[in-house]
């Protein structure tokens, strides 16, 4: 049940802004948990702005990029997931002979993202 005083609205319209509310939320929680935002780092007010805008900073770059780069199955995934199924991925840096070889324990699909990205990011210019 939604309550309201805002007559001008139709019922619609009304449940429209309340479901827009909740994607608030769901941004502020994203900042938070996504980038470490739960606890200032330090007891200097002046500190923690910076730190929080560094946060919002590294959060809007982070939504540009899925905007921007990415494909659309990838634009609904949190900081969270991005970090788990895209970014950290294990591997082995190897020297052998004169080269160097990156051994990845992911799929070569995460990798051809990565790679796919980088291209997109370049090319944007």
């Amino acid at each position: 049940m939604i309550a309201t005083n805002r007559d001008e609205l139709s019922a619609v319209e009304v449940v429209r802004f309340h479901n827009k509310r909740g994607q608030v939320e769901n941004s502020i929680k994203e900042l938070k948990l996504g980038f470490g935002m739960e606890q200032m780092t330090s007891g200097d007010f002046r500190a923690n702005a910076l730190w929080f805008a560094l946060g919002v900073l590294a959060s809007n770059l982070i939504q540009g990029m899925k905007l921007l780069f990415l494909d659309p199955e990838w634009r609904s995934k949190t900081v969270a997931t991005l970090r788990w199924q895209l970014i950290q991925v294990a591997g082995r840096l190897i020297r052998h002979g004169r080269g160097l070889i990156l051994r990845l324990a992911a799929s070569l699909d995460k990798f051809s993202v990565l790679v796919e990205l980088r291209r997109r990011v370049v090319a944007f210019r």
